[in-house]
């Protein structure tokens, strides 16, 4: 409880079942791959970058990253994207710690 995943590798990670109530982290299954969405970071497979790395990406950047990046991308994107826009909105995870924070004796 009140476990901080900010910078933490997830990846191989068995969260079936977890709780992640309150903890700031936004997860989604795109096709394979599990996308980790934090206030100001998102991690796509093994590749972990700012909000605006991810908004910024290029066709030739997610081909390099993995064969076909370019046409997930295409169509999971705009997912991505949303979900970060929605994390640092609610203000993630300053809101989760205060909600934490407030439940703890």
């Amino acid at each position: 409880r009140g476990a901080d995943l900010r910078g933490a590798n997830l990846q191989g990670a068995d969260l079936h079942g977890a709780d992640l109530h309150g903890a700031g982290v936004a997860i989604l299954q795109a096709d394979a791959v599990t996308v980790y969405v934090m206030p100001e970071r998102a991690r796509i497979g093994c590749q972990d970058h700012p909000h605006e790395t991810w908004r910024n990406l290029t066709e030739a950047q997610a081909n390099k990253w993995t064969d076909g990046g370019w046409a997930l991308w295409q169509v999971w994107g705009p997912l991505v994207l949303a979900a970060c826009d929605a994390c640092a909105k609610a203000g993630w995870p300053q809101r989760a710690e205060t909600e934490i924070a407030e439940v703890t004796p």
